[in-house]
């Protein structure tokens, strides 16, 4: 009988939650092949209450934080330690054959994980959604870009969010990621939305960027309630103050509450701050609800520059505009854009899906991968 390979997942959040990382994991751990059993834990002082999320085992592990957790270098080395003593044993307790790692972006927390690969016997994969350097404060980007280093050159395999972040890791720290993002199912909720009377405009997650923001895309939404009633739901709980009449906020709701709004979703939003000093981040990192866009064949605005992941993707497959302005003239020019060619856009989500994040082969990929 062959061996099931038992993989424990370690992140920063439960399989439920998350956001974007939470996105990821959850359509890479659909469905998995016989040969591989999912486990999944997240380092915690309390008690964890899941036992199980959509046949993927929860564990509850102890990290054994220090009281106050006021940290000094000394005692962040020295829970680290205890973290990676613990979690050794941990390993040994549940027969696990393989970690995936899920890299923070916090400082501590990468820290905590370079020294966890030094005391672990078993080979670890890990993913890359967020890159920490870019993340860290400007006086630790020295010491984080290090800590980095050490986890990607001690890691069986990596996979990373986009091609720039690959070739980055690439060259600095001489490792061989591949890409891997969310993946889009056959089943994938699709948008069902007419070009009628209503548009419904979507940000599905939070948006990242600074002032004047959010304000251009609320004052460009209120453009189009000239000639149409267009209506914009955002999931981000800072903004609840800009809601109105056309503006809905919503908390955290689950995926099924999520893609019933897919459905009758018309245009898709994504920003990136158009501040030069945070283009790294926009060069680095794809967003999530790009892809989701994508897939549910919802033309969308990318509100932020050119010069950036989704830029490139927009250069290959015409599925979206990028506006690089604060202006809410041409945010309005960029979603009557969409809306004036909506099928053409429809045509080329369709193709990325197929080129880029068709389920089948992004699962084979990283099967393949776990199971070395």
């Amino acid at each position: 009988m062959k061996k099931v390979k038992r993989i424990l997942i370690l992140a920063e959040y439960l399989p439920s939650g998350g956001w974007g990382g939470g996105v990821i994991m959850r359509s890479l751990t659909r469905n998995p092949p016989e040969g591989i059993k999912f486990l999944w834990t997240l380092p915690s002082a309390k008690k964890i209450n899941e036992e199980s999320y959509n046949g993927i085992d929860i564990l509850d592990f102890r990290a054994g934080f220090f009281r106050g957790r006021a940290f000094s270098d000394y005692l962040l080395h020295m829970e680290s330690v205890l973290f990676a003593w613990r979690f050794r044993k941990f390993l040994q307790q549940h027969e696990v054959d393989k970690l995936w790692a899920v890299v923070p972006t916090s400082y501590p927390q990468c820290y905590r994980l370079s020294v966890l690969m030094q005391y672990v016997n078993i080979p670890i994969h890990v993913s890359v959604h967020d890159d920490p350097v870019v993340e860290t404060a400007p006086s630790k980007k020295q010491k984080a870009r290090h800590i980095l280093g050490t986890i990607l050159k001690k890691a069986a395999s990596i996979d990373v969010i986009s091609s720039r972040m690959k070739m980055e890791y690439e060259q600095q720290f001489d490792v061989k990621p591949f890409v891997i993002t969310r993946t889009i199912p056959e089943d994938f909720p699709k948008n069902e939305a007419m070009q009628d009377a209503k548009i419904n405009i979507l940000m599905g997650g939070y948006g990242n960027a600074a002032a004047p923001w959010p304000m251009p895309l609320i004052d460009s939404v209120a453009q189009l309630n000239d000639i149409n009633e267009a209506n914009l739901v955002l999931f981000d709980p800072k903004l609840k103050k800009f809601e109105s009449d056309t503006v809905k906020v919503f908390d955290h709701i689950n995926e099924t509450e999520f893609n019933t709004i897919l459905k009758t979703t018309t245009l898709g939003y994504a920003c990136d701050d158009l501040d030069a000093e945070r283009l790294h981040f926009a060069q680095m990192s794809l967003p999530t609800k790009v892809i989701t866009y994508i897939g549910a064949r919802i033309p969308f605005l990318y509100h932020g520059p050119a010069d950036s992941t989704v830029g490139d993707l927009l250069k290959q497959y015409k599925a979206g505009v990028v506006v690089s302005s604060n202006d809410p003239d041409e945010l309005y020019s960029g979603f009557m854009e969409l809306l004036a060619h909506y099928n053409d856009y429809q045509q080329q989500c369709d193709l990325a899906v197929e080129d880029c994040f068709s389920e089948k082969k992004i699962l084979k990929n990283i099967h393949e991968t776990l199971l070395k």
